[in-house]
């Protein structure tokens, strides 16, 4: 894609000895898949580009079947509509083989958590009250539920925030910018981006770099001041193929340059 993730793994690949091809899914006027196909075109890359399952030639039998697989293997976390997104991964195992992606390199460039570190440092410094700190957990949804069952849900989510904190090394200890990246793996990863890897996995063999611990220790060494704004990631694009820094990057549909 686009992405700063995927092009940390792509200059890794590229100065290695591993026999690769690359892959961009969605459609041609995605911004994520113009910089791909620019890359792959100046640095002679093999890349196959996989657009979305087309709704139109796809029966509505296998539609609803495909959005009810989706949201039971997503948990209902992401929109059902994105089933004809990511329908397309069966065809790389078909195709390919093992796929590799750059899941949750967020914890790399310091990324995740950061209005909880800011506005809410104070707080994990000096808790008081658990409840104060739900606001910065909370993801905004539709409010479809009963009002019996949003109040068992804010119950259950006020226990899980305080055993989960109360569980954490001190904070004073390994300090503000590590206990949310250690927070966010200890949450995110059980609930969305292990959810997401069992599904993918369902269609692909598939393995993500950035979230193995072997990795996540190197990350915990390194100082966060070397994290913030992607210094980490893009000084390894540089180091293993500096060429790669000359294309925009893409976050959200908008282009922005790799300085």
């Amino acid at each position: 894609s686009g992405g700063l993730d995927s092009r940390a793994l792509l200059g890794v690949a590229m100065n290695s000895d591993i026999d690769f091809s690359a892959h961009v899914l969605g459609e041609d006027e995605d911004p994520d898949v113009k910089v791909a196909h620019k890359i792959a075109g100046k640095e002679k890359l093999e890349l196959a580009h996989y657009h979305h399952k087309s709704i139109e030639s796809t029966s509505l039998d296998q539609l609803i079947s495909d959005l009810y697989e989706y949201s039971a293997h997503t948990a209902a976390q992401t929109y059902a509509s994105h089933s004809t997104k990511v329908g397309q991964l069966s065809l790389l195992h078909r195709d390919k083989g093992l796929f590799i992606d750059g899941g949750f390199g967020e914890i790399a460039r310091r990324k995740l958590f950061n209005r909880l570190a800011i506005k809410g440092k104070k707080l994990l410094y000096e808790i008081e009250d658990f409840e104060d700190l739900y606001p910065y957990f909370k993801y905004e949804r539709p409010g479809f539920f009963t009002s019996h069952t949003r109040e068992l849900m804010y119950d259950g989510a006020l226990k899980s925030i305080k055993n989960q904190l109360l569980s954490m090394p001190p904070i004073q200890k390994i300090g503000i910018d590590n206990f949310v990246d250690l927070l966010a793996i200890q949450t995110r990863i059980p609930n969305t981006y292990g959810r997401e890897q069992a599904r993918i996995d369902g269609a692909i063999p598939h393995y993500m770099p950035f979230i193995q611990p072997s990795f996540l220790r190197l990350v915990f060494n390194t100082s966060p001041k070397k994290r913030f704004n992607s210094k980490l990631f893009k000084k390894l694009v540089k180091m293993n193929r500096r060429s790669l820094s000359r294309y925009p990057l893409v976050q959200n549909g908008a282009y922005y340059s790799f300085r």
